[in-house]
């Protein structure tokens, strides 16, 4: 191979790992949000919603104690490709929740997982090398 050919190789996988690196992370983060999200009806672990390139507006009906109908849409919807990742929650509450009015999650989903953000860029970024 041609060194010009080498640097093409090497900037097409240096894409190809940014990109998966970015939805580990977005993945791993919106995962951990849900989780971390406290649990009575399961109305606010079943409102997160993630999308690709626009936040979700709007709610939804959907009841997920266990938070694993919102995991499969992150994995459905967080794909590898060069887009903006979005989770969006958009009850009215959800904000008494994040900061803390819940005895389950004193201290929110959100702002505990976005402390975490650096580690879990690191572990994708060992993940992915190229």
């Amino acid at each position: 191979m041609s060194f010009a050919g080498k640097i093409r190789k090497f900037n097409i996988d240096a894409i190809n790992a940014t990109d998966k690196v970015k939805q580990g992370v977005a993945i791993e983060l919106f995962t951990s949000v849900i989780s971390d999200t406290p649990v009575d009806t399961g109305r606010a672990r079943g409102n997160w919603q993630s999308s690709e390139n626009a936040p979700k507006k709007g709610t939804i009906d959907r009841l997920d104690k266990s938070g694993s109908a919102a995991i499969s849409d992150v994995a459905i919807t967080v794909t590898s490709g060069p887009s903006d990742k979005f989770m969006t929650n958009n009850l009215p509450y959800i904000d008494g929740l994040e900061e803390g009015r819940s005895r389950q999650a004193p201290t929110g989903m959100v702002r505990k997982n976005i402390a975490r953000l650096r580690r879990i860029l690191a572990a994708q970024v060992r993940k992915n090398k190229i």
